[in-house]
């Protein structure tokens, strides 16, 4: 009875605060004008809790809200939300404010801060039209009318993954799919706001000086939706650009959950596309997704995708959570139908006998320490459709030996010991036939005394000369796409830590490039060659010394050591959105 009236008394409270008056405090006013202070009308505004080194939380229920006549958006909080982020703040005292992203046609878009900002509240934006245009022309070739509403979005085309996070920043999402915790595109806005001339023809403001390759990207639900084109600095010098819209692919994708009847966790699809902008990495974002009804079959037939489009079977997160060890996930790539083939996704349930056969396999595993692993757990999985199915468990006798029977040459089985992978094997690949394996040094555990060679000098030293401080290590490579944003965020914070921690924390890098020569260069082209003591083991990648050392096996890989030379933490660099915020889990910089 008690829970019951705390519930009554909860949503009580969430009725009262949802019908508060736009002067209670639960709102905030944004006005537009432009540089002669005249209001602009639609422009979209986004007001939201900005996270370190990158992302953002909602806080109000308009994630966008365009402006009125008089150029007026009024964003009303959303309660839980706004609890959430005084939590952050009490959490973090440096949380002091806001972030607001501004876009309209015919202006530079706005991006800035609101300092100590306070609801019930009006600030007030000016946007600039910019010193020199684009013409921007659309030659429309996909069979379709041109939709007197496309608004094609124009980016600055930036270094490494810096793209994919000013795109992001400009989404409007669907809120709908919340509830599922699915990211889906609803609109994009655009950093250059582009203003439409005429049918198929734009002026696209720019900054003064500004001579930057673009990104273009077009997302209109019916017409086309996925494609991307760049605009060369040649060409915007000229002042002049012309793309041609492709006539878009047609898919038929048919989603089978016949078998799911007995899955607790609910399913959905999702269909991604994949944005090639000329940088390292593509990124992708959701076109279009949904619940799937378990034990039905739905097809979908989709007429306006264009580029590389990824269909996606899976269990949403939140359902996962709470129906742990069912998660499912299949992908296929989509591609043009000819004669309507269909693409089928289905759920079948886990099925661990389908990954035995005849073969056996014996498996040595080693400390970290170089003792044998003896009487410790051990566990062979495969990981099937996202899933993880056990194959064989026991416990490695004297010998740190266990043998594995009933198993497939073509199957790539992983080996866990004591809850951590300690790698896998294949047993018609000589290359992976792996038969002896070490576990990493774990938490709490003494480091391992590297050898490292410091690539500003040319000198070799010691992981134990450095006993008396905290040492933050990051293990990368130059060819390593994922680790571009670990070594941003060091280019971005390595000379912050320092100040931040007193001195107490030295930062490091370790390439396993199998030479020193790339790595110079790279490291200055990001900005990061000043921003901490950069450092190379030895030839050999993964058994580079590094490699062996700390049994790394994949990379970025970073580790946290503290002053007596005892790991404090390892894992994935950037976990919490920042370096000094990753390396403030364990160090306070509060104290001497």
């Amino acid at each position: 009875m008690r829970v019951v009236l705390l519930l009554i008394a909860w949503i009580g409270v969430m009725m009262v605060l949802a019908q508060e008056p736009e002067s209670s405090g639960y709102s905030l006013t944004i006005k537009i004008v432009n540089e002669q202070n005249q209001p602009v009308p639609n422009a979209a505004v986004s007001v939201y809790e900005p996270f370190p080194g990158g992302g953002r939380m909602r806080i109000f229920k308009e994630e966008w809200q365009r402006t009125n006549a008089e150029g007026i958006a009024v964003l009303h909080a959303d309660p839980e939300q706004l609890r959430l982020e005084e939590e952050l703040r009490s959490a973090d005292k440096r949380r002091t404010r806001w972030g607001i992203t501004v876009a309209a046609a015919g202006y530079l878009s706005h991006k800035g801060f609101l300092e100590n900002p306070k609801l019930d509240t009006t600030y007030t934006i000016t946007l600039k039209r910019g010193a020199k245009t684009l013409e921007l022309i659309l030659r429309n070739e996909t069979g379709k009318p041109l939709p007197d509403a496309l608004e094609p979005a124009v980016f600055e085309i930036k270094e490494g993954d810096e793209t994919a996070s000013l795109v992001f920043d400009y989404f409007e999402d669907n809120r709908e799919m919340e509830k599922m915790y699915l990211s889906q595109v609803r609109h994009i806005h655009s950093q250059f706001g582009a203003e439409r001339v005429e049918a198929g023809r734009y002026r696209v403001p720019l900054p003064e000086g500004f001579e930057k390759p673009l990104l273009v990207l077009i997302y209109h639900k019916g017409f086309l939706r996925g494609f991307t084109a760049r605009i060369s600095e040649e060409q915007v010098k000229q002042g002049r650009a012309e793309i041609i819209l492709p006539k878009p692919m047609r898919a038929q994708v048919r989603f089978d959950a016949t078998q799911a009847t007995n899955l607790k966790a609910n399913l959905l699809y999702r269909l991604d596309a994949m944005i090639d902008y000329g940088g390292d990495i593509p990124f992708g974002f959701t076109l279009e997704g949904g619940p799937l009804p378990k034990g039905e079959v739905k097809t979908f037939v989709w007429d306006d995708l264009y580029g590389e489009i990824i269909a996606r079977m899976e269990t949403d997160q939140l359902s996962f959570l709470e129906n742990a060890g069912e998660f499912f996930s299949v992908s296929r790539w989509v591609a043009p139908a000819e004669g309507d083939p269909e693409l089928v996704l289905a759920y079948t349930p886990p099925n661990a006998e389908a990954f035995k056969s005849d073969q056996t396999h014996t498996v040595q595993v080693y400390r970290a320490d170089g003792t044998l692993a003896k009487g410790m757990p051990y566990r062979l999985i495969v990981y099937d459709s996202g899933r993880t199915l056990v194959i064989a468990e026991g416990t490695l006798n004297d010998e740190g030996r266990a043998t594995l029977p009933n198993l497939r040459a073509d199957v790539y089985y992983r080996l866990e010991v004591d809850g951590e992978e300690v790698g896998g094997f294949m047993l018609n690949e000589p290359e992976s036939r792996y038969g002896t394996f070490r576990i990493p040094p774990r938490v709490g555990e003494p480091a391992p005394d590297l050898t490292l060679t410091d690539l500003r000098t040319g000198n070799k030293f010691r992981l134990s000369d450095l006993k008396g401080k905290w040492v933050y290590i990051d293990f990368w490579a130059t060819w390593c796409g994922p680790c571009r944003g670990a070594m941003e965020q060091i280019a971005r914070e390595g000379d912050q830590v320092e100040k931040a921690f007193e001195g107490k924390v030295m930062v490091l890098t370790v390439s396993l490039d199998d030479s020193q020569e790339p790595i110079k260069p790279y490291l200055e082209k990001m900005g990061a060659w000043e921003k901490a003591r950069h450092c190379w083991s030895g030839e050999g990648g993964w058994q580079s010394p590094a490699g062996q050392a700390f049994v790394i096996q994949g990379i970025p890989f970073a580790v946290l050591i503290d002053p007596e030379g005892k790991i404090a933490w390892r894992g994935y660099p950037g976990m919490f959105g920042s370096l000094v915020n990753q390396i403030a889990q364990h160090v306070n910089p509060a104290k001497p």
